[in-house]
C-alpha cells in the first residue's frame, strides 16, 4: 500500500479498524439473485451480499451480512449506504464466545475471531444447490408473469405496474463440512473406478513445511508434501488422505488463517496452482499457465484470510503474481522483479493488511504493496557493512503481529533483522507501509537459525539447526525453550489455531511449564508440531509437556525397495543407509536399522520365505540379514564396484547379484549335518561389456532345476550355467550368449505368466516395444508395441494372481517409465486400451514391487524421498480394455485418419495387389481373391507402406507368423490374413516413425569417425557395403538408383566391378557414386540424398 493511501472499499474489510465487518457497498445498481450472492471464501455462510437497498424487501434481499447477523429486514427505498453511523444502531445476536461458536471461516472481517452466530457459518453453497435454487426461482417468475401479464399494462405514463404477488422463499437446504466429510470422501475414494488408486505413501518432503491443522475437531492432523501429491494425516486414526492433482513435484504448501483452505504448487512442465478445501480434500481452484515454458514457482502463499492467492514465478525473470482466486484464474496484480532478485522465495502476506507482502531470498528481502492492480515494492540493502557484523544468508521473513508494526528476517548466523517503517512515513500517521528499513539486529541463537513463526497471540518462536525451539515475546526477550526433545534442524513449526490453552477457558487442572521471565507466569501457547530436515515430526503439547512422535521417515533418497513373496512386508532402503522393513496392511514399521553413512543402499531382495534379506550397497559389500531383526547372517566383500541388483533364487539355493563392473556374482546356501546354512560364493563371471539392465531366475519345467539369466545394454542375453558350478567352486560358467537387439537396448526381463501355451520371456526396450522369447532357444518369437507415456519402459514386474484364481488367467503385468507406473493385461497384442498408467513419482521412478497377493504395487521415487503404494482395481481395467472395442477397433485409433482414413484403405489396396502379384501380373487368367497373402509378400508390402524392417526384423516377423501354431498343430504357417497383418504391421513399425533428429544423429556417428564436419564418400559407401546388414553390389546399386537417378545405373553397368577404396583413395569416374560429392555434409545427406525437408524438424518420416 503506498504510504499516503487512503482507506478504499478494497482494502476497508481487512483493516484493524473495521473488526464489526461493517458491510461496503461495491455495487449499488444491481438486484441481488443466486447469480450474485457471494461465494468467496471471505463469505463461507453463504450469505447474500445486499448490492441493490432500494429494492422492495424480500425474503431474497433482507441484509444478512456480518453487520446485521440478526436478519432484520431492510427498510424500502433505503438509499443510503450502510456505514458504520447507520448500522450501529442494528440489534446484533449476542453469543458467549465459546471454542464452539467462534467463527472459523476465512472471513476478512473475522480475523480477531469475533463471535458470530453458529446459524451463519454455514460453507459455500454447492454448485448443484444454486442451480436448484435458480430453476426455483425461475419457475416462480414465469408463473407471475403468465398470471399478472394482462394486468401490468399502464399506458398513461408508459411504465409498467407490477402487483406486489408475495413469492415463496425456496426451501433452504443447509451443507456442512468438516472433519467427517474428509472421512466420507476418503472411504468414497476407496471404491474409485480408477484401475489404479493410491493408497498410502511412506515419506515426505522434509524441505516444505508440515502444516497443523488442527481447529479443535482435526486433532493430531497435518498436511505435507510427499512428491507430486498432498497429504492430509490423521495421526491418532492413522489414516491418509492423498490430494492427487499435480504433474511435477510440489514446490511450496501454505495455509490460510483457518487452515480451510490449503495451497499447493509444484515446479516443472505445465506447472500449476491448485486450492484445495481440507475439509473436503477436493480442489477447488487450479491455477493454470502461472508461468512460461520452463519455468518454475518458486513459492506460492494465500492471505490470512483466504482471499487471495500469490505467488513468485521464475523463467528469464522473476515476477509476482497476485489472484483473486474466487473470482477469476487471471491475476489481478503482478510486477516482474529485476534480474539481479533472482531466487526469490518465502513469500508471505501480512496478517491482517492483504495488501502487504514480503517474500526473501538468501541475500535480499522485498516488500510490496499492491492496489487495484498496481504493485510497488521496495528492496532495501542489509549486508555486513550495514551494522557492521556478518549476517549471512536470509532464511525466513514474517510481519509482527499488531499493535506491532516491524518485520523480523531470520539468519544463518542466529540473527534476527528487525525493519521498521522509516520515521519520514511515520510522521504521516501510516501505520503500515512496505516502505522498511532495517532497524537492528538482535542475537537469538548461536547457531544458524532454520525456521520463524509466529503464534496468535503475538509469540515469535524460532527454530535452529542443532533442533532447539525458542519462545520470545515481541520485544524479543526469551520465554520459554524445549528443552525435552533431541531433534535435528527445524524445518517448519506450525500451532493449532483452538483456544483451549487460554488459561480463561481451559481446564483448570493444567500443567503448563512456567516461563523464563523473574515473575514465572504459566507459559501457556497452542500446540504445535515440528517437522525437521532429517524426517522428524513431532507433536507438542505444552499442557503437561506431552510429546508424540508422528512420523520418523528419512530424509535422503528412497531408491530401494524390495517386498516379500508371502507376507505383507516392504522393505525400503535408502542413500543414508536407513533399512525398515514395514507391514503394508498396518502401515507401520516392525524393524529399522541404520547402516553406516557413507554405505549407501543399492539394493534388496527377499528370500523366497521371507526369512532372508540380502543388501547391496555402494561399497561393493553384499550382506545376508535375518528378516525379523535386520540382524547380520553373512557378509561378503567380492566387488569394489555398486551392487546393483540382488536376486533369490525360487528355493533360497542361490542368491546372485549384478554390479556397475558389469560382473555376476552367484551365491550358493551349503546345508549341513546340523541343519545350519552356510553361504558361499560359487562364482563370479565379467558376463557383459556394458550396464546389466535386470536380471532373473526361473525354473526350468523339464528338470525342475534353477535357471540364471541376465540382460544388458551391450543387447545380450546370458544365461548360466548354476548346477556345473556346484562342482567347481569359485568358477561359474556360461549356458549361453544371444544377441537379442539390433539398435534397440533391453532394458528389462522378466519370466512371462502361463497365460500362453510356451514358456517365455518378455523384455521391454528402447523403442518402445515388448518382445517374446522362446525360454529355450532365445528365438523372437512376438513383437508387440509397448505403452507410450513419454519414454520407454525400463521396469517390469508380473503380478502375481489373486488368492483361489486361476494362475493362467487375468494376469498383470506391472511397468514404469521414468515417471509414470501403469498396468498390462496379459497376454499382449498390442492394444493401448488394455493398459493403463498414471504418474508415479514426478522426480523419477527408481524402482517398482508388487505384493504377494497381487493387490498393491509399489514405487520407490528417488529424490522425492518418499514410497507410493496403489491398490489395482481389476474390473475397472478390464473395463477400459472393453470400452476400447473387439477385433481391430482398438488399433484402428493407432493408424492415421482411423478407420475410414486413407492409409487403411492403402493397406487393403497393397494386400490385395500383394495377391495379384503372387498369381502372375502379366496374365489373363482368371485370378482367385482371398482373404490371405503368402508370407514371401509380407516384406514387400511393408516397404510399400513405409516401413522398411532390417533383415532380421523381417527374420522376427516371419518366424512370428511361421510358429504361431507349432506348438498345437506341429505345422508351419505360410499364408496371413488381414487384420494380422495390420496388427503384425502396428506392432513391428517404429512406434513414432523415423524424425530427422535420428537421422541426424546417425549421421553424427559417422562424421565422429571420420575427421571434419563431413564424411568423405568413399568411407560412406564401404560403411553400407562392410559393416552391419551390408549391402551388396546390386543392392547398393539399386538404392542409388532409386535415390539419384537412372543415369547412376547406366555407369554401374558399364563396370561391373567396382572396388571400393579406402579413405584416401580417389574414385574412378566410372564409380557408381562418382555424381555425390567427395565430402557428403549433413544437409546433403537429408535433402539431396534422401530428399527430405530439413525444416520439418522434430517431424517422423
Amino acid at each position: 500500500m503506498s504510504d499516503t493511501e487512503a482507506t478504499t472499499p478494497e482494502n476497508r474489510a481487512t483493516s484493524p479498524g473495521n473488526t464489526a465487518n461493517t458491510p461496503v457497498p461495491e455495487n449499488t445498481s444491481t438486484t441481488p439473485t443466486p447469480e450474485n450472492r457471494a461465494t468467496s471464501p471471505g463469505n463461507t455462510a453463504n450469505t447474500p451480499v445486499p448490492e441493490n437497498t432500494s429494492t422492495t424487501p424480500t425474503p431474497e434481499n433482507r441484509a444478512t451480512s456480518p453487520g446485521n447477523t440478526a436478519n432484520t429486514p431492510v427498510p424500502e427505498n433505503t438509499s443510503t449506504p450502510p456505514t458504520p453511523e447507520n448500522t450501529a444502531t442494528t440489534p446484533v445476536l449476542e453469543i458467549t464466545p465459546t471454542p464452539e461458536n467462534r467463527a472459523t471461516s476465512p472471513t476478512p472481517g473475522n480475523t480477531a475471531n469475533t463471535p458470530v452466530p453458529q446459524n451463519t457459518s454455514t460453507p459455500p453453497t454447492t454448485p448443484a444447490l444454486e442451480n436448484k435454487e435458480l430453476k426455483e426461482e425461475e419457475n416462480v417468475r414465469a408463473t407471475l408473469d403468465s398470471k399478472t401479464e394482462d394486468n401490468i399494462r399502464d399506458t398513461k405514463d408508459d411504465q409498467l405496474t407490477i402487483p406486489q404477488v408475495e413469492i415463496p422463499e425456496p426451501e433452504s437446504v443447509l451443507l456442512s463440512a468438516d472433519s467427517s466429510t474428509l472421512s466420507e470422501i476418503s472411504s468414497m475414494a476407496d471404491e474409485t473406478g480408477q484401475p489404479l488408486n493410491m493408497k498410502w505413501t511412506y515419506g515426505f518432503n522434509a524441505r516444505l513445511p508440515v502444516l497443523n491443522l488442527n481447529d479443535g475437531k482435526r486433532r493430531g492432523t497435518v498436511v505435507y508434501a510427499s512428491s507430486h501429491v498432498a497429504v492430509i494425516y490423521d495421526h491418532l486414526k492413522h489414516k491418509q488422505t492423498i490430494l492427487e492433482g499435480h504433474m511435477n513435484k510440489i514446490s511450496a504448501i501454505c495455509c490460510n488463517g483457518d487452515r480451510r483452505w490449503l495451497v499447493t504448487a509444484d515446479s516443472g512442465p505445465q506447472c500449476c496452482i491448485i486450492v484445495w478445501d481440507t475439509f473436503t480434500g477436493i480442489p477447488v481452484q487450479t491455477l493454470f499457465d502461472v508461468v512460461e515454458e520452463g519455468g518454475s514457482i518458486n513459492s506460492v502463499t494465500i492471505s490470512w484470510d483466504a482471499k487471495y492467492v500469490a505467488a513468485i514465478t521464475q523463467a528469464n525473470r522473476s515476477k509476482l503474481q497476485i489472484w483473486d482466486w474466487t473470482a477469476s484464474c487471471e491475476p489481478v496484480a503482478s510486477v516482474e522483479l529485476n534480474s539481479h532478485y533472482r531466487g526469490q522465495g518465502k513469500l508471505r502476506f501480512h496478517e491482517v493488511d492483504n495488501h502487504l507482502m514480503t517474500s526473501n531470498s538468501d541475500s535480499q528481502v522485498i516488500f510490496y504493496s499492491w492496489v487495484k492492480g498496481e504493485v510497488k515494492f521496495d528492496a532495501p540493502v542489509l549486508n555486513d557493512s550495514t551494522f557492521k557484523k556478518s549476517i549471512g544468508l536470509f532464511v525466513t521473513t514474517l510481519f509482527q503481529m499488531p499493535p506491532k508494526d516491524l518485520v523480523l528476517t531470520a539468519t544463518s548466523t542466529g540473527l534476527v533483522a528487525v525493519w521498521s517503517t522509516p520515521r519520514a512515513i511515520q510522521r504521516k500517521g501510516i501505520l503500515r507501509s512496505y516502505r522498511r528499513r532495517p532497524m537492528k539486529l538482535v542475537q537469538l541463537s548461536s547457531k544458524a537459525l532454520t525456521s520463524l513463526a509466529q503464534t496468535a497471540e503475538g509469540l515469535i518462536v524460532c527454530g535452529d539447526v542443532t533442533g532447539q525451539v525458542k519462545f520470545y515475546d515481541s520485544n524479543l526477550s526469551l520465554l520459554y525453550w524445549l528443552d525435552n526433545v533431541k531433534l535435528g534442524a527445524i524445518s517448519s513449526i506450525s500451532f493449532d489455531i483452538c483456544d483451549d490453552h487460554i488459561l480463561g477457558i481451559a481446564d483448570t487442572n493444567h500443567s503448563y511449564p512456567d516461563d523464563a521471565t523473574i515473575e514465572r507466569f504459566r507459559f501457556a501457547c497452542a500446540t504445535f508440531t515440528v517437522s525437521t530436515y532429517t524426517g522428524q515430526l513431532i507433536n507438542y503439547e505444552p499442557n503437561g509437556l506431552k510429546v508424540t512422535n508422528m512420523l520418523c521417515e528419512c530424509h535422503s533418497a528412497l531408491d530401494i525397495i524390495a517386498a516379500s513373496p508371502n507376507k505383507p512386508l516392504l522393505c525400503i532402503g535408502s542413500k543414508a543407509g536407513m533399512l525398515k522393513v514395514v507391514d503394508y496392511n498396518d502401515k507401520q514399521a516392525t524393524v529399522t536399522r541404520m547402516l553406516p553413512k557413507n554405505d549407501a543402499i543399492h539394493s534388496l531382495t527377499f528370500n523366497h520365505d521371507s526369512s532372508l534379506i540380502g543388501v547391496g550397497l555402494s561399497s561393493g559389500t553384499t550382506h545376508i540379514l535375518n528378516a525379523i531383526t535386520l540382524t547380520t547372517e553373512a557378509t561378503f566383500q567380492l566387488s569394489q564396484q555398486v551392487i546393483s541388483k540382488m536376486k533369490f533364487s525360487h528355493n533360497s539355493k542361490y542368491m546372485a547379484t549384478t554390479d556397475l563392473g558389469f560382473s555376476v556374482t552367484v551365491f550358493q546356501a551349503i546345508e549341513h549335518e546340523n541343519g545350519n546354512k552356510e553361504w558361499r560364493c560359487i562364482g563370479r563371471y565379467k558376463s557383459h561389456y556394458d550396464v546389466i539392465n535386470d536380471m532373473v531366475f526361473g525354473v526350468d519345467e523339464e528338470t525342475d532345476t534353477c535357471r540364471l539369466m541376465t540382460v544388458g545394454n551391450d543387447r545380450n542375453l546370458v544365461e548360466y550355467d548354476l548346477e556345473g558350478a556346484e562342482s567347481v567352486l569359485q568358477n561359474i560358467r556360461l549356458r549361453s550368449i544371444h544377441r537379442i537387439e539390433q539398435s534397440a537396448l533391453p532394458l528389462s526381463l522378466e519370466w512371462m505368466p502361463p497365460v500362453m501355451t510356451e514358456s517365455f520371456l518378455i523384455t521391454s526396450n528402447s523403442q518402445y516395444k515388448m518382445r517374446l522369447y522362446n525360454s529355450t532357444t532365445k528365438m523372437c518369437r512376438y513383437t508387440y508395441l509397448a505403452p507410450t507415456f513419454g519414454t520407454p519402459i525400463s521396469k517390469i514386474k508380473v503380478v502375481p494372481a489373486l488368492e483361489g484364481e486361476d494362475p493362467s488367467k487375468d494376469r498383470l503385468l506391472c511397468y514404469a517409465t521414468d515417471t509414470k507406473i501403469g498396468v498390462q493385461m496379459l497376454p499382449l497384442d498390442g492394444s493401448p486400451h488394455r493398459s493403463v498408467a498414471i504418474i508415479g513419482h514426478a522426480s523419477g521412478l527408481s524402482q517398482i514391487e508388487c505384493s504377494f497377493d497381487g493387490k498393491y504395487i509399489f514405487a520407490a521415487g528417488g529424490n522425492s524421498s518418499s514410497v507410493h503404494m496403489w491398490s489395482i482395481n481389476r474390473s475397472a481395467l478390464k473395463s477400459a480394455a472393453l470400452l476400447g472395442g473387439e477385433g481391430l477397433e482398438p488399433f484402428y485409433g493407432l493408424l492415421t485418419g482411423g478407420k475410414e482414413g486413407a492409409l487403411i484403405k492403402e493397406i487393403e489396396n497393397f494386400f490385395y495387389y500383394a495377391q495379384i502379384k503372387s498369381q502372375g501380373e502379366n496374365t489373363r487368367d482368371v485370378r482367385e481373391a482371398s482373404d490371405f497373402i503368402d508370407l514371401e509378400q509380407l516384406p514387400f508390402v511393408m516397404r510399400a507402406l513405409g516401413f522398411y524392417p532390417s533383415e532380421q526384423e523381417i527374420e522376427d516377423m516371419l518366424n512370428e507368423v511361421k510358429f504361431k501354431n507349432y506348438v498345437k498343430t506341429s505345422k508351419y504357417v505360410n499364408k496371413i490374413n488381414l487384420p494380422d497383418f495390420i496388427k503384425l504391421y502396428i506392432n513391428h513399425r517404429p512406434a513414432f516413425g523415423l524424425s530427422i533428429e535420428e537421422l541426424a544423429s546417425a549421421f553424427q556417428t559417422l562424421r565422429s569417425t571420420a575427421e571434419g564436419q563431413t564424411v568423405n564418400r568413399n568411407y560412406f559407401l564401404h560403411v553400407l557395403q562392410q559393416l552391419g546388414e551390408h549391402l551388396t553390389h546390386e543392392e547398393l546399386a539399386e538404392c542409388l538408383y532409386s535415390l539419384l537417378g537412372k543415369e547412376i545405373v547406366e555407369k554401374i553397368e558399364t563396370y561391373n566391378s567396382v572396388e571400393l577404396l579406402d579413405n584416401e583413395a580417389t574414385t574412378d569416374i566410372t564409380d557408381p557414386a562418382h555424381v555425390m560429392p567427395d565430402d557428403i555434409s549433413l544437409k546433403y545427406f537429408v535433402t539431396h540424398l534422401l530428399g527430405l525437408d530439413v525444416n520439418r524438424r522434430g517431424d517422423s518420416v
